[in-house]
């Protein structure tokens, strides 16, 4: 018992050390989503719409540009589209398939079947149904000599009904593994520490999973331009604005471009 009561003890410590950093980080990352959000709103409202539409531009004057080379390349095919004129030579890999064959994972082979293995004997290999059972046998509370060992295994009886309930596997095979005989306060103090092990395991994760989300927060691209905005705010400049301004004239340029492809379009069609 002195052997599982410094555990148990070891563990409390770290879990409570953990809850403590886990609390930090959950307030941090909150602080952190509040402002990326916030930002992000104004982005979208201030710069995006005008992102939406030099996107479109950019896109319609690729296109243009497309007919025209396909017209000055091929002047016999009407206008027609390339993949009209055009036939690919023997073997040819088109630029998708390539990137498909480079990029993509091949399927996984087909899983050999398992072998049968004989019926395992030891806590591990056994299923919830027949841990279950032996477990109800051996620490059933009519096999208590005394009110005390009684109290002990109605409480641990619950626990085993709790845990089968749940299809806890792993604390039915920490009772099992205790060895034959054992007073019911050992195999109590085995399932608690099995239990402290889990909240362990799920603080740490939970912790790694924050911390990578604190990382994508502060690298991000709207953290970073909403720390470059409070700079610039310092010296009475809006940042948003100015982003927008600047769209703003890479669009006039890109409609002016536009217009000039369609006149040449429209007389090359006349």
């Amino acid at each position: 018992m002195n052997d599982y009561a410094q555990q148990i003890a070891r563990l409390q410590a770290e879990i409570e050390e953990q809850q403590v950093i886990l609390s930090d980080l959950e307030a941090e990352v909150a602080d952190l989503r509040r402002d990326v959000e916030a930002f992000q709103k104004r982005y979208e409202r201030i710069v995006h719409p005008v992102e939406v539409r030099l996107e479109a531009a950019r896109a319609a004057i690729a296109e243009l540009e497309r007919q025209q080379y396909l017209r000055r390349a091929h002047p016999l095919g009407g206008g027609r589209p390339l993949e009209e004129i055009w036939q690919p030579p023997e073997g040819y890999v088109p630029v998708e398939e390539q990137y498909r064959r480079t990029w993509q994972e091949p399927p996984p082979p087909p899983e050999e079947p398992s072998p049968v293995r004989p019926a395992a004997t030891d806590p591990e290999g056994m299923s919830i149904k027949q841990l279950y059972r032996q477990l109800a046998r051996r620490y059933h509370p009519d096999l208590a000599t005394e009110p005390a060992e009684r109290a002990f295994r109605n409480d641990l009886m619950a626990r085993i009904n709790a845990a089968y309930t749940a299809r806890d596997l792993g604390a039915l095979q920490a009772l099992a593994r205790q060895p034959e005989g054992a007073h019911p306060e050992q195999p109590l103090a085995a399932l608690r520490l099995q239990e402290l092990e889990q909240i362990a395991r799920q603080l740490k994760r939970r912790i790694a999973d924050l911390k990578l989300e604190k990382a994508g927060l502060l690298y991000g691209d709207m953290l970073r331009l909403s720390l470059e905005e409070k700079l610039v705010r310092r010296q009475g400049r809006n940042l948003l604005a100015e982003m927008a301004a600047r769209l703003e004239r890479e669009y006039d340029e890109a409609m002016a471009r536009l217009e000039q492809l369609r006149r040449s379009q429209r007389s090359s069609d006349g």
